[in-house]
Order: C-alpha cells, then structure tokens, then sequence
C-alpha cells in the first residue's frame, strides 16, 4: 500500500520508467495499478506499458482496461484543446501585432503608446504581458518594462518556463538600458557572456532579445542548434548588419509561431527563409508593386532563422534574423 499512496501523490507526472518499475512489482494488485495508470494517461499511452499490462500473469479485467482506456481519451482531448488554445493565442498575437503597427502608424493618433497599451490585457494573457514589455522598451520606458518582468499578474498561470523566461528578460532589459542611446556602445565581457548563455538556457522570447544585443553591440557569431540532421556539426554564421538604405524593412511579429509578415522596398522580388545550416527552407516570391508579404513558418521547427531579402537578379538587398516558436 505504501508503494500505492506513493504512486498516487506524485500522479499524474510519473514517468513512463516508474509505471513499468510498478508494472513489474508483482506484489501490487491490480485494482491498484490499474488507478495509478489511469491517473496517469499520459505514461500509460506507451506501447511498452500496454504490452506489459496485456502480459501480466493476472491480466486486467475488461472494466480495469476500460477505466485505463477512459483515461487515455481524456487525455489525448485535453491536449486537442490545448492545441486549439495555443493556435488561438498564436492567432490573437498575431493580430494583436498588426493591430499595433497601424497605431503606430497613424499620425493621427496623439498619445499612440497609451493607445497600445489599452488594447493588451497582461493580466490574462501572457503573450500581452511580453508584448506590453516589448512596448514600454521600445519607447525608452525601461524602469516599467523591468517593474513588468518582476511583478506579473497572480491571475496567469505561468510555467517554470515562463518565470525563467521574465527572469532572463529582466536581466537583459538591465543590460539593454545601459546600451541604446549612448553613442558607440559595447558590451562588456561579463554581459555579452550573460547574454550567450540565454540563447541557450531560456525560450525564444529572452533568447532573441539576447541575440539582437549580442548582434548589434558585438562583433557576434551564433552558433545554433542542427535542427535537422542529427549527425551534423554546428555551425557558426553571422547575420549581415542592416544598412542604412534598408530603413523601410518591417519584420512582425518577431517571435512568430508561424505567420511573419515583412514589408519592405517594392525592389523586393525574393524572400529566401534560411536555417541554421544555411539551407533554404521557406521561399517566397514577392507580388508586383507589392511591399507587404506574409510568409508562412508553420511547418518549421522551432529556432533561429535568416531572412534574406534578394531583387530580381538575385542579390541578396537585407538579411535579418527572425525566430520561430
């Protein structure tokens, strides 16, 4: 029984390990295991644990199966529902996004950062959180953006993730604010190594924020994560810095989750979306005239891309960084 009650209060995060090391302890009957492994739907989805429950040399009776199979249903429509979720919210900062380049946009607008501000709901939604710590940075009000980072809403629910995440983004906005508007700022060893290890310790909210610091205040080399060949060797690429004829270049949002629209100079007739290892992945043909594109990232894996941004005879115009959640 004390294996049991053990069992029961650490459910339903157990392991696919732990349920077979109980489905081997023959002492503990099956009208135990058979609760544990329904509390627990998400190990017992193993194909080895199903195997090990069919083998047993006194099998589950039909309404055990059943009650495991009930389990199971449940959980795999809680995890629909937190996809359909997660595509909503992704869809809803995505809109969110548009919706605030147009204040931007709009000379008509007086007090545009207070109109941003009131479309964001940072109490409910974390994404309006990050967004409205972007803004505050973005019009110099970094004291705000860092008080956001140490104070979030008691109403969100936030991962582990998350709360590493507003760490990381606390300590990087400290750093930002020492940088923009003094005339040929560097980073200091120290910051530019703190800044390093958030591209790989923290989500791509923190790290892309470390990347552009790392990017704009050193000379940076990333190198990033193989996604897609796993007995390959990193490599190292630097990202072009922006001249000053590119000034009409608008990337947004960035991160995405899929959709990233890009406005650029009509010369524009390619945009190339490039990986880690230098291979194209996405490529866009730009419409005549046009100088708003939306390019489509929902089929790549999560990381750091390139955009590289070529005219009709192929020469690459601007290249930037874009991340992919």
């Amino acid at each position: 029984m004390q294996t049991y009650y053990t069992l029961m209060q650490k459910s339903p995060a157990l392991s696919e390990e732990v349920m077979i090391e109980a489905l081997n302890q023959y002492n503990l009957p099956n009208v135990l295991l058979y609760q544990i492994l329904a509390s627990n739907p998400s190990a017992a989805k193993s194909d080895r644990i199903v195997e090990l429950m069919d083998n047993k040399p006194i099998p589950f009776d039909e309404y055990q199966k059943q009650q495991v199979m009930l389990g199971l249903e449940l959980s795999s429509t809680k995890e629909n529902l937190e996809d359909v979720m997660s595509n909503q919210l992704a869809d809803r900062s995505v809109v969110l996004t548009c919706l605030l380049k147009d204040i931007e946009d709009d000379d008509a607008i007086a007090d545009k950062l207070s109109a941003m501000l009131a479309l964001l709901d940072e109490t409910k939604f974390y994404g309006d959180l990050l967004l409205k710590i972007d803004l505050f940075a973005h019009h110099g009000n970094y004291p705000a953006a860092i008080a956001l980072t140490n104070n979030p809403s008691s109403y969100l629910r936030l991962s582990t993730l998350d709360k590493i995440d507003l760490m990381a983004l606390e300590q990087i906005l400290t750093i930002e604010q020492t940088l923009y508007g003094v005339e040929n700022a560097q980073l200091n060893a120290s910051d530019s190594q703190t800044l390093h290890d958030f591209l790989h310790t923290t989500s791509s909210n923190a790290a892309e924020r470390a990347l552009t610091l790392l990017y704009t205040f050193s000379d940076y080399s990333y190198v990033a994560p193989v996604l897609d060949d796993e007995d390959a060797e990193p490599r190292s690429f630097s990202f072009p810095k922006p001249s000053s004829q590119n000034s009409l270049l608008k990337i947004y949002p960035n991160p995405t989750n899929g959709l990233v629209v890009v406005e650029c100079d009509k010369q524009v007739a390619r945009i190339d979306v490039l990986n880690a290892m230098g291979q194209i992945v996405v490529q866009h043909t730009c419409s005549t005239g046009s100088y708003q594109n939306a390019i489509d990232l929902t089929n790549t894996l999560p990381g750091i891309y390139e955009l590289r941004l070529l005219d009709k005879n192929g020469t690459t115009l601007h290249c930037s960084s874009i991340i992919k959640q």
